[in-house]
């Protein structure tokens, strides 16, 4: 984070401002920013809009809707609950299609159980078991 120490700015106990920068301990508010650096102060800080444009200053960047971010953890979810057997259950579970899970796990082997796992779950009575 970017911090001021007796009108110096420092990054990890790193000196950042030099001569060329003198100008960035004059911005005392918001409001002595133009728009695009305003508006990113005003959530994040002066001190820290001024350090990512310090490190990113002339990059285009673009941030992805929140969706995305959703839908990448909605799918890692489904991979790892995927079986091979549950493809409907995880569609009504995420509220998404049949068809959309099989998208998402088309090139995952299923989960194998152990044997004792398997056996847990479906036990069979003897059919002749007689005592």
């Amino acid at each position: 984070m970017l911090t001021r120490h007796g009108g110096k700015l420092v990054e990890g106990g790193k000196i950042v401002k030099t001569r060329k920068h003198s100008w960035i301990t004059e911005i005392t508010s918001i409001e002595d920013l133009p728009e695009p650096y305003s508006i990113i102060a005003s959530l994040i800080g002066i001190e820290n809009t001024m350090l990512l444009a310090s490190k990113l200053g002339g990059d285009s960047i673009y941030f992805p809707n929140l969706s995305t971010i959703r839908r990448q953890i909605r799918n890692r979810k489904i991979i790892a609950e995927y079986t091979g057997y549950n493809i409907r259950s995880l569609a009504r579970k995420h509220h998404i299609s049949v068809k959309r899970v099989q998208q998402i796990v088309k090139d995952l082997k299923p989960k194998r159980k152990s044997r004792q796992e398997a056996s847990n779950q479906y036990h069979q009575v003897p059919l002749f078991d007689i005592e």
